[in-house]
């Protein structure tokens, strides 16, 4: 008699590796924002290989390897997901709100920290605000430049969400905190 044992695998937990200092703790507010979105909006498959990946550049960091970090970055749905868990959202306009945003930053972000996202926020904002009165794309990598690359097309509330977090996740100087992050 041949039996047939089946396993059923009902979750897999992924734990990912961060060495970061206690200066730099994100507001667990986000983490539970990312992680509900992460659950809900990325594929198994790719929640896998991202765990795959992360776990064999860990060994080879471990073991003194090193190790070219290529992240891509996630589909757009995941980074609306964040904002709207976040109730980051202008409710009118469905794409990420200054007004709501700095309130978030001031609350749960360290002083220091704080400053230098909130002037982030403005230029990212100002640049978003631009793009939706000219009907051109907005584009993260135009904030602070003077040459902008214009590409008139169509976006999506999630392509917006997703070309915000990648604004707001932009980092000048080594000595600054990660509170957002894209990819």
């Amino acid at each position: 008699m041949n039996h047939v044992i089946l396993i059923f695998v009902s979750s897999i937990l992924v734990v990912d590796v961060y060495q970061v200092s206690a200066d730099c703790e994100r507001s667990r507010y986000i983490l539970g924002a990312e992680d509900v979105c992460w659950a809900t909006k990325v594929q198994m498959v790719e929640r896998i290989s991202h765990a795959h990946k992360t776990i064999v550049n860990f060994a080879k960091k471990t073991i003194g390897i090193d190790v070219e970090e290529t992240q891509k970055p996630q589909k757009c749905d995941y980074y609306y997901c964040i904002f709207s868990e976040m109730n980051l959202l202008n409710p009118d306009y469905d794409v990420p709100c200054i007004d709501r945003t700095s309130k978030w930053v001031k609350k749960n972000v360290k002083y220091d920290q704080a400053v230098t996202l909130l002037e982030r926020i403005q230029s990212c904002s100002g640049e978003l605000g631009t793009s939706l009165g000219t009907k051109q794309q907005f584009l993260a990598d135009n904030v602070g430049t003077s040459e902008r690359t214009v590409v008139e097309k169509d976006q999506s509330r999630c392509e917006i969400a997703s070309e915000y977090m990648k604004c707001l996740a932009y980092i000048e100087k080594d000595s600054e905190c990660p509170v957002f992050q894209y990819p």
